[in-house]
């Protein structure tokens, strides 16, 4: 597990997660959503947490957390295609309203792209809801370029495709 510091946040690639940390993950990414984070919709949404983390080694799924003393304020997680393992998507992202605009997204989404890039990664894919400036403007700033409007096979939901190369993975010795 690796760990960097962010000011005063800690960044942690998450491996063998105990109840209280995905109770924290999940408490998370429902507020970040703009939910209510009654008891029963974190022990469900820890409950999705759990068995996400627990296929993630067949899956190919990397969970990034940042922390604030003992408080989870944010975390991505990063997905590497079976069929095409070059490439990884960008799943989830959140931070808590009260941290945001203090860097911890950007610094998960730099610890998500040192992870692909040393997993021979060449692009990151990503999408958000097509209402979500706030999100689309990250995706920019971070370098993402547009790819175009969709709407989701599951739901419906109209949402906004992007692609982050990240070009050509260095061979030993180059």
């Amino acid at each position: 597990m690796n760990n960097s510091e962010s000011s005063s946040y800690t960044i942690s690639q998450v491996g063998e997660a105990d109840s209280l940390l995905l109770e924290k993950i999940a408490w998370l990414s429902i507020i970040a959503w703009h939910g209510q984070p009654t008891e029963e919709a974190v022990a469900t949404r820890a409950k999705a947490l759990n068995e996400e983390i627990a296929e993630a080694a067949a899956l190919s799924t990397t969970f990034f957390v940042a922390r604030h003393g003992d408080y989870v304020v944010g975390y991505v997680r990063l997905k590497q295609c079976r069929e095409y393992p070059s490439l990884f998507s960008w799943e989830a992202l959140a931070v808590h309203p009260d941290h945001r605009r203090r860097g911890i997204a950007r610094e998960l989404f730099a610890r998500s792209v040192e992870h692909a890039k040393a997993h021979w990664g060449v692009a990151v894919f990503s999408e958000t809801h097509l209402d979500n400036e706030p999100s689309i403007a990250l995706h920019r700033a971070l370098g993402f370029r547009e790819l175009g409007s969709f709407s989701a096979p599951a739901d419906g939901d109209k949402k906004v495709g992007f692609v982050l190369p990240l070009g050509t993975p260095m061979v030993d010795g180059e």
